[in-house]
């Protein structure tokens, strides 16, 4: 079963993903900041990580730049979930192809089979 780690501060977005994929099949973890994220990255070890750019302590900015600094998590697939109209040239700094952004708010009829496709896409 793949596994998924959804990193965001507001808790309502967190159990709409959950229960979403859950039902889909995912293993779900949830993160309310940066810092847990990363933590939680060693304790879960996901197939694939959503995550909101805007949240305190960490920022999802800062939470891209240590995973790609991380060896074991540098290809790991990362879903960006943020209202920032800018977020797409923020993240040319990083790994390209390793990200995909939606925006807030959004759709899981999009959502879900993004997550599908880049699980599916790692498998490979």
């Amino acid at each position: 079963m793949a596994k998924i780690l959804i990193v965001d501060d507001e808790k309502g977005i967190c159990n709409i993903l959950k229960l979403a994929l859950s039902s889909e099949g995912y293993e779900v973890f949830v993160a309310y900041n940066g810092k847990e994220a990363l933590e939680r990255l060693y304790t879960v070890t996901p197939d694939l990580m959503i995550l909101d750019i805007i949240m305190p302590e960490m920022n999802g900015y800062e939470v891209c730049s240590r995973v790609e600094k991380d060896q074991f998590f540098k290809e790991l697939p990362i879903i960006i979930l943020s209202s920032e109209n800018d977020v797409k040239e923020k993240l040319d700094v990083f790994n390209p192809g390793t990200y995909t952004h939606i925006e807030k708010p959004f759709n899981l009829h999009e959502l879900i089979p993004k997550v599908k496709a880049l699980i599916e896409s790692k498998k490979k």
